[in-house]
C-alpha cells in the first residue's frame, strides 16, 4: 500500500465516485480525473475501470496504461505501453507547430514523467533492493537519484510542474521496487 502523504487523493477519488452515483453519464468525460485519483491512492480496480469506461486516450489515461502495464512485469506489454504513450503524449508537440512552449509545456512534462518511469524500470534496482542491497546495487540507486534530481532542477520551479513528476516517481518506483 502506498504511502500518503495528504487526504487530497483521497478526497478527489470520493468526489468523483459520489459524482458518478449523481451522473453515470459523466464517466466518460470525467475518466481521466477518476484515473488519477485511482493512481495516487494505488487503487487499481479503479484505474482498470477508468480506462476501460473512457471515450479518448488523455494524458491522465495514457500515463494510468502505462502504469498498469508496469505492474505486469511483462516486457513486451511494458515495452508497447511506452511507445503508445510516447506516440499519444507526444503529438501536441507535433501538432502543436509554432505554438509557444508555454502552452505545451504539460505535453513536455507527460513525455518527462513516460522517461522518468522509463528511468526506473530499466534500472536493475528492483532485482535486489528488497532482498539483499549490494554494493553495485547502492551504486545503481545513486546513479538514478543523480539522474533524476539533474532532470528535476531543469524542470519549471512550480508546483504545477514539479507535483506530478514527484507524485510519478513515487508510484513508479512503488510499483517497480514492490514498495
Amino acid at each position: 500500500m502506498p504511502v500518503r502523504f495528504s487526504s487530497i487523493p483521497d478526497t478527489l477519488l470520493t468526489h468523483v465516485k459520489g459524482v458518478f452515483t449523481q451522473h453515470p453519464d459523466w464517466l466518460p468525460r470525467l475518466a481521466g480525473l477518476y484515473a488519477e485519483g485511482a493512481v495516487m491512492t494505488g487503487d487499481w480496480d479503479a484505474v482498470r475501470s477508468a480506462i476501460q469506461s473512457a471515450h479518448i486516450a488523455t494524458p491522465e489515461i495514457t500515463i494510468a496504461n502505462l502504469l498498469l502495464a508496469l505492474r505486469t512485469r511483462e516486457s513486451s506489454n511494458v515495452s508497447a505501453a511506452f511507445r503508445d504513450a510516447r506516440i499519444a503524449l507526444g503529438a501536441p508537440l507535433t501538432a502543436g507547430g509554432r505554438q509557444s512552449y508555454r502552452h505545451l509545456y504539460r505535453t513536455v512534462i507527460h513525455l518527462h514523467i513516460v522517461h522518468e518511469l522509463q528511468m526506473i524500470y530499466s534500472s536493475d534496482i528492483s532485482l535486489t533492493l528488497p532482498r539483499s542491497p549490494t554494493n553495485s546495487t547502492a551504486a545503481t540507486v545513486n546513479r538514478l537519484t543523480d539522474q533524476l534530481a539533474a532532470r528535476f532542477e531543469r524542470t519549471q520551479p512550480s508546483y504545477t510542474a514539479r507535483e506530478p513528476i514527484l507524485s510519478m516517481r513515487r508510484t513508479g518506483f512503488g510499483i517497480w521496487c514492490g514498495a
